[in-house]
């Protein structure tokens, strides 16, 4: 059964005596990013080493194994992070959580977001009032424990200037398309998608 802690966040926990080897649960992961290390020897999409790649036709840096990959990466995240992407390589960021989040937002349109209703952050959410645990839900993805409270001030700092950059390069990219502000002050769908 799943169960949540406040200090522990959602988990699983066995009701019955498991054996040696047998399977308890496959989750795909919600969201998932190629290390640059690998980046154009495997597919950017499912990770496959591939001998014939097929090149992005947004960017140099990105193959594919197959057609199919190709247009599922075209029509989710990747026509959006072709656009910057080659920046954050060059500039070295390393901090692999960072294009982890970015691809959590690159993966759904704006639109999705929006409908989603965020509300406030409950790291038990899926464990209670009858819900079904679901790994693809981003509301699964976005109530992960997040240990807020202990971080320093610098640590929030940190965290909220690269959210805005972030936010900056999905301008950029035109993620926000009619909803993006024309200022220099953000507008709420991009303090939403900044969250």
């Amino acid at each position: 059964e799943l169960r949540s802690e406040p200090d522990r966040g959602r988990f699983g926990l066995t009701t019955r005596a498991v054996a040696l080897g047998e399977l308890l649960a496959v989750e795909r992961p919600p969201v998932f990013f190629l290390h640059e290390e690998t980046s154009g020897i495997n597919c950017s999409h499912c990770f496959r080493e591939s001998s014939a790649p097929l090149p992005s036709p947004t960017c140099t840096q990105t193959v594919f194994c197959s057609r199919r990959c190709q247009d599922e990466a075209m029509a989710t995240y990747h026509v959006t992070e072709s656009k910057f992407m080659d920046v954050l390589f060059q500039h070295g960021l390393r901090k692999k959580e960072w294009f982890l989040a970015l691809r959590t937002v690159t993966m759904k349109p704006l639109a999705y977001f929006l409908e989603q209703g965020i509300g406030e952050h409950d790291s038990a959410y899926g464990t209670k009032d009858g819900l079904i645990y679901d790994g693809q839900d981003f509301k699964s993805l976005y109530n992960l424990v997040g240990h807020h409270p202990e971080w320093s001030f610098k640590e929030h700092a940190y965290k909220a200037f690269f959210s805005l950059f972030f936010v900056r390069c999905l301008q950029k990219s035109n993620y926000f398309g009619e909803s993006q502000s024309t200022g220099g002050e953000l507008n709420q769908e991009e303090l939403l998608i900044g969250t």
